[in-house]
């Protein structure tokens, strides 16, 4: 507090910065301490990292401390990275509930770029709203930010459920081709037909070496697959077996 040369009593709020000192006054004593708490927050976010540096110390975490799967990680790095594309100096502390909103509102009205269609799926909306949910509960631990500010924030729609299956006359039609790639000799022609009979994902076919080959060539041993549900052991159909 000091007086003013009317002798007025006002208050002076001193800043350090790099370049040197500056002073703020203010009238009264509530207006100072206003000031000097919304100067202090600016202080604070001025030595936070963005969030593009964030996004890559989250990505660390959830391959050391979440046990992902590197690929799982690249693809959770790729979408964040994708979401904050023109915010990625932005500090994190910054982003209310409000802005969070709006974030997320944006997002849901994203066309796909690939196929052309107006809006990406819901399905796609939903698993990056539980993406931000993560982030955003990550940075609350590491103490980023005093609180989530993507909780509950998911987009309006029904998700489709299932895949389109083959007809049977398409599934004649992908034996037969898959039999003479097989018969000249294709590795790959065998297991997309392994896929078709057994209901197997492409990857977990395509990681299988020689010892999952079990039981003179009645098993197949599935290993290190997306789930631990996934580890299993899968007749070979008598056909596939030579």
């Amino acid at each position: 507090s000091e007086l003013s040369r009317h002798g007025k009593e006002r208050f002076r709020v001193v800043v350090q910065t790099p370049s040197g000192k500056k002073s703020i006054v203010f009238n009264t004593l509530a207006e100072a301490n206003r000031g000097r708490q919304r100067l202090e927050k600016l202080h604070r976010q001025d030595f936070e990292k963005p969030v593009a540096e964030l996004i890559e110390e989250y990505q660390t975490h959830c391959v050391t401390e979440r046990q992902y799967r590197p690929r799982t990680a690249h693809v959770e790095h790729r979408r964040l990275s994708g979401i904050f594309l023109q915010k990625a100096d932005m500090r994190l502390s910054r982003l209310t509930r409000a802005k969070a909103e709006a974030l997320t509102q944006a997002l849901w009205v994203r066309g796909n770029r690939k196929s052309g269609a107006e809006r990406l799926a819901v399905a796609t909306n939903r698993y990056d709203g539980r993406l931000l949910g993560r982030f955003g509960e990550w940075a609350c631990k590491a103490k980023y930010i005093p609180e989530n500010p993507f909780v509950g924030l998911m987009p309006t729609g029904k998700a489709n459920v299932g895949k389109v299956h083959l007809t049977t006359d398409e599934r004649v039609k992908w034996v037969r081709a898959c039999e003479d790639a097989m018969a000249r000799g294709s590795e790959l022609a065998l297991a997309a037909l392994f896929c078709l009979y057994r209901g197997t994902r492409a990857a977990e076919i395509m990681q299988r070496c020689v010892r999952d080959v079990d039981d003179l060539g009645r098993k197949l041993i599935i290993s290190g697959a997306k789930t631990q549900a996934g580890n299993r052991r899968l007749s070979i159909p008598e056909a596939l077996r030579g």
